[in-house]
């Protein structure tokens, strides 16, 4: 919204229009709120910035046309910093996690990546097509091969809700090796480790923010016991661990 210097307006300042523009997104939440108390409303700035002017009125803050899963994750936790630890932000639709160019201007959608978006404590999304239509949108038609993998992650998002968790802020970008995310939700802590893509991690993994005591490790996507890890004041647990491209735990008291 620009600033209006029509003296048709009688504006007290030209910027009186900018300011203004909070009171539409705020009349268009309070009117959906009315007519349908349970929905949901977003507002997707598609790959610019947020605005101040809405951020107050939606329930779900977007990731905005993610290019790639790397942006996913680091939307989320802007947000999660901009909103509130447990604030509710959408990954966007999942097929955005992996792209390849098209073109001079083109993109292809084709990701898969759940993981980004549930590790990092977002709310996973998609928008597949069904029949198959044909070759055009072949990358995003939802096969059989694909819904088992969707059916897969979404019971996990589901089951484990880790975006109405609190997000921990435990881990730098740049400093932490690999990329690293926390989310506590009822006594129990989530982890998400994550490389480049197609990039093996094998070493020690620091599972921060837990309080003294002994935890259960558990590769919650796998279903896989990774054992225990102890908890001492002054001295953060080490985890050993070779993955690919991503690991997600569920760590507990024992």
């Amino acid at each position: 919204m620009p600033a209006c210097y029509n003296p048709a307006h009688h504006h007290k300042s030209p910027q009186d229009s900018v300011n203004a523009m909070a009171d539409v997104y705020k009349v268009i939440f309070e009117t959906t709120r009315a007519i349908k108390p349970e929905s949901v409303t977003q507002a997707c700035p598609c790959g610019t910035p947020p605005s101040l002017a809405w951020l107050p009125f939606i329930d779900q803050a977007v990731t905005a046309d993610p290019v790639g899963a790397v942006q996913v994750r680091r939307r989320i936790k802007m947000y999660k910093a901009l909103l509130g630890p447990q604030s509710a932000v959408y990954g966007d639709h999942v097929e955005l996690s992996e792209m390849s160019r098209v073109g001079a201007n083109g993109w292809s959608e084709h990701g898969a990546d759940f993981a980004s978006t549930v590790g990092a404590g977002g709310v996973p999304g998609t928008k597949f097509v069904w029949p198959d239509p044909g070759p055009k949108f072949k990358p995003v038609a939802l096969t059989s091969q694909k819904e088992e993998h969707w059916k897969k992650w979404i019971a996990l998002y589901n089951q484990k809700m880790l975006s109405k968790g609190e997000f921990r802020d435990l881990y730098v970008y740049g400093y932490d090796s690999p990329e690293a995310y926390a989310i506590e939700k009822d006594g129990k802590m989530y982890y998400a480790f994550f490389t480049d893509p197609g990039k093996s991690f094998a070493g020690e993994l620091e599972l921060r923010g837990l309080k003294s005591g002994t935890y259960n490790v558990v590769d919650y996507v796998d279903g896989k016991n990774l054992g225990s890890v102890q908890a001492e004041n002054g001295k953060t647990p080490r985890l050993k661990a070779d993955f690919k491209e991503h690991l997600l735990l569920e760590v507990s008291s024992k």
